[in-house]
């Protein structure tokens, strides 16, 4: 079972060695024809009554060493009013008063190269931070839900006084995250902690809006920090194909 001192070759290794059979548990439990139709017609309902990001179905799945994975549908992006669920995917642990994750996730580190598997790691501290700071009561499975609502995209904005290892999260509208690249494999992220606009000094804004608004979409890096899968349902069933940011 991973957890923050697993040596992270061993830590990317059981998280893409298990993240196929999470995959797969999820599709089995919505397989047939039936539920995959009234899953489709409950989201198009919502949608109807307009609802345009929402969380949809979810499932959780523990591996044979012990880790808890828990998956989930968003559905964020709506084409012509046919919804495009996605599903979100990582290993979780409790703490008392917490919550920590370990998500795999594709990360860029030279914009030259082809993303590589990497992971991010969001510590018990960052989402006990975020909820104080966010004032969100309470601090579990569906808090995270919430959190991925809210940072689908984010820019990422690296420091280049430690020569790109800490690294600064804009998460619009709520505030920033703080963190930092594993100095073995720059490919895993640390999430330390959460500060909220509110937090921030007027120069400190202005200055993450200027970043933002110069950006021409190659300064920053913009993706979700949780692995995605794009679900289609064709035929009344599920297919799943990689879509990694």
């Amino acid at each position: 079972m991973i957890n923050l001192s697993t040596p992270t070759e061993q830590l990317l290794q059981e998280l893409y060695g298990e993240k196929e059979k999470a995959e797969y548990w999820h599709s089995k439990m919505y397989q047939s024809k039936c539920t995959a139709r009234n899953t489709m017609a409950e989201y198009k309902e919502k949608i109807r009554k307009g609802c345009l990001r929402f969380v949809g179905r979810h499932s959780e799945y523990k591996s044979k060493s012990g880790n808890r994975w828990y998956s989930f549908e968003i559905i964020n992006s709506v084409n012509n009013g046919f919804p495009l669920p996605m599903i979100l995917q990582f290993v979780y642990y409790e703490t008392l008063g917490s919550i920590g994750v370990f998500a795999p996730s594709w990360e860029t580190i030279d914009p030259s190269k082809p993303a590589v598997k990497g992971a991010t790691i969001y510590t018990s501290h960052f989402f006990l931070r975020y909820c104080e700071r966010m004032n969100i009561p309470y601090r579990s499975l569906r808090m995270l839900q919430e959190f991925s609502l809210d940072t689908t995209s984010m820019a990422c904005i690296p420091d280049e006084k430690r020569g790109g290892q800490d690294i600064i999260y804009r998460v619009p509208h709520k505030g920033i995250i703080k963190a930092d690249r594993r100095k073995d494999n720059p490919a895993v992220t640390v999430m330390r902690t959460f500060i909220s606009d509110a937090m921030l000094s007027d120069s400190d804004r202005r200055r993450y809006a200027e970043l933002m608004e110069d950006s021409d979409g190659d300064d920053f890096i913009r993706k979700s920090r949780l692995n995605e899968l794009v679900l289609g349902f064709h035929g009344g069933g599920d297919t799943l194909r990689g879509l990694h940011y």
